[in-house]
């Protein structure tokens, strides 16, 4: 640190001991001017010889060299350069016990190389297997939120493109399987909804198209749609709020609604939803046709039934060709299941 600027009183300098009258051209307190600027001349220098110092330091050290000083360095260090001195100090390598292995070399840290190397490796190790630790639960959480139907208990079987051969040959299951490829594919209009009788083979196209997706390592979700009615008004029934859930399902970036149109009757008289089995029905469809998600469904009615049982509204935007928000395939004939 530089001398303080305070004039004080009549004294000497502490170098060439030359009175020092208290007069305007005497800088500092204790140096007279001459001697001052060659202080500051040796602290410029000796912080130059630092940096040079340092450098050459770093550069051995990244090379894995034995580091010797250079003979401008011992020059300042006999040239009684009290500023720096301290700091060339630190700069010099010593003998040092390595803690690791306990063997005598010459260097700066606690470690020798090879025990360096070795801790260095041993650290990058466990920072995999901790990285390891965190894909392996998200993957898992992923594939928890998926909800992927269940194998058959039978044969394990699950139901994908393979299994779906024995009906390849069935035109209108055709023509599904590729609008649902394209679907996979994020071609074409972003939702796709499939509309037929029971055992044609819906669920299972749609099935098998979200395995697909899975497996690429998509965010997706199985709904059936009895299903998460049923989970939201267990939320009410336990007190909770059941938007976590409907926001959740909402933003999911691929979604399957699986035989929409089946809820319960609001009695045992009617065919209309109640009005909050319309209303939540009718967010899930409106915010995700807004921001145009990927969104396969799968029903049984057309958009007269489907309009009279859920409303106008949703029906309209389930089956939105108009606006290319939709693409529509119709499935006919006799069920898979009885013949």
């Amino acid at each position: 640190m530089l001398p303080s600027m305070t004039m004080l009183a009549a004294g000497q300098c502490r170098i060439c001991r030359v009175p020092l009258p208290a007069r305007p051209d005497v800088v500092g307190a204790a140096y007279c001017k001459t001697c001052r600027d060659a202080k500051v001349k040796e602290l410029e220098a000796s912080t130059r010889i630092a940096t040079v110092r340092a450098r050459a330091l770093g550069k051995a050290w990244l090379d894995g060299e034995n580091i010797t000083k250079p003979p401008e360095v011992r020059d300042g260090i006999r040239s009684g350069g009290k500023p720096m001195a301290g700091l060339l100090k630190a700069f010099q390598p010593r003998e040092r016990k390595c803690q690791g292995c306990g063997a005598v070399y010459v260097g700066m840290s606690a470690w020798c190389s090879p025990c360096a190397s070795a801790a260095l490796a041993e650290q990058e190790r466990l920072e995999a297997g901790r990285f390891e630790q965190v894909r392996m639960a998200r993957e898992r959480d992923r594939l928890l939120w998926a909800n992927l139907p269940l194998p058959d208990p039978k044969t394990g079987a699950v139901r994908t493109w393979e299994t779906l051969q024995p009906r390849k040959d069935v035109p209108e299951l055709v023509h599904a399987v590729t609008h649902a490829r394209r679907w996979v594919a994020g071609e074409g209009a972003p939702w796709l909804v499939l509309v037929g009788g029971n055992g044609l083979g819906k669920s299972h196209v749609a099935e098998a198209a979200l395995r697909e997706l899975a497996a690429a390592g998509k965010q997706v979700r199985w709904e059936s749609v009895v299903g998460l009615l049923k989970r939201l008004r267990q939320c009410y029934d336990r007190g909770e709020s059941a938007d976590d859930l409907l926001d959740r399902v909402i933003g999911t970036p691929w979604l399957v609604l699986d035989d929409l149109g089946r809820e319960s009757p609001e009695d045992g008289r009617g065919r209309t939803a109640s009005a909050w089995v319309q209303a939540q029905l009718f967010r899930l469809v409106d915010e995700r046709g807004i921001a145009r998600r990927p969104t396969l469904v799968s029903t049984n009615e057309g958009l007269k039934t489907l309009a009279a049982r859920l409303g106008q509204a949703t029906a309209e935007r389930v089956m939105d060709t108009g606006t290319g928000l939709t693409a529509m395939v119709t499935l006919e004939g006799k069920s898979w299941r009885l013949r």
